[in-house]
């Protein structure tokens, strides 16, 4: 494309194949077979109250939702959240009764970012991966996903470059 920037309009296929066989090991996680594996949520923030609007976002929620979805997944998007509503949303998920019956956590976020680990809000303010959102899914803080795979995803660039 020349070096411009390109913005994928429409939702890719996703073909989703079911394994042919399972794999059992000590060192591998049990994730069985059933409708439910887990439970995702995607937190995208597409627009600002003075930043620019991440046009193009849209698409990787469909992508993302259509994915985990065919992978058996419950997946629940929240948009535009505040930094009050994100820390509000990541306390609910933590504490969210369905990881009793999950076998893995997903938690995928889309903001605009800041160096030193910040994902930004739609009302401009920032939120900390480690003391915000990391914290609330350790051990300690979050008892129904003990001994589970926790999977995070953040697609933030770290500043302006």
């Amino acid at each position: 494309n020349n070096g411009e920037n390109y913005i994928q309009e429409d939702p890719f296929s996703i073909k989703v194949e079911h394994a042919t066989k399972v794999i059992k090991d000590k060192n591998i996680y049990p994730i069985g077979p059933g409708v439910l594996r887990g439970q995702v949520l995607i937190i995208n923030n597409e627009n600002f109250q003075q930043l620019a609007t991440r046009t193009g976002s849209q698409v990787d929620v469909a992508n993302l939702k259509t994915l985990f979805t065919k992978l058996g997944f419950l997946v629940d998007v929240k948009e535009n959240l505040t930094k009050r509503e994100t820390l509000e949303v990541l306390m609910d998920f933590s504490q969210n009764k369905g990881h009793i019956t999950g076998h893995v956590m997903i938690l995928v976020v889309l903001s605009h970012g800041e160096k030193g680990g910040k994902i930004i809000t739609h009302d401009d303010k920032n939120v900390d991966i480690n003391v915000d959102i990391l914290r609330n899914f350790n051990n300690e803080n979050c008892p129904y996903l003990r001994g589970k795979p926790k999977v995070f995803l953040f697609q933030a660039c770290q500043g302006d470059e």
